[in-house]
């Protein structure tokens, strides 16, 4: 194994990395805004543009050279919940809005922090 794209999906950017594991060389392939949408139920971050910009990203980097093994990333509140055939039941909720912190039945639905090593977020 000498190749791995590193998918890094960060709270403001996507990128796809290269790692040569023979030369620890490191490269950014591309970099796209990960930007969050206002539409729908509360504001998400756009998973079809993010796909479309990693399939883009991903043919690219197979051109170049043979890829071995693909490590995925993400800031550490996201969730994707999908169903059976892994399509998204709802938008990846950007974890900076407040909407689950503004219910009160969400305190007894969450698991604590010792099982989660998540805090509970109150922002404002």
């Amino acid at each position: 194994m000498r190749h791995i794209a590193v998918i890094d999906i960060g709270k403001t950017n996507a990128k796809l990395l290269s790692i040569d594991l023979a030369t620890g060389a490191e490269t950014t392939i591309a970099r796209a805004p990960n930007a969050v949408r206002r539409d729908g139920p509360y504001p998400h971050h756009d998973a079809d543009a993010l796909w479309s910009f990693l399939r883009g990203a991903l043919a690219d980097l197979g051109k170049a050279h043979p890829v071995d093994a693909v490590s995925v990333t993400t800031h550490g509140a996201a969730a994707a919940l999908v169903d059976a055939q892994g399509r998204l039941t709802l938008p990846i909720l950007d974890y900076e809005h407040d909407g689950p912190d503004s219910l009160p039945a969400y305190d007894g639905l969450r698991p604590p922090f010792a099982e989660t090593g998540s805090p509970a977020c109150r922002w404002g």
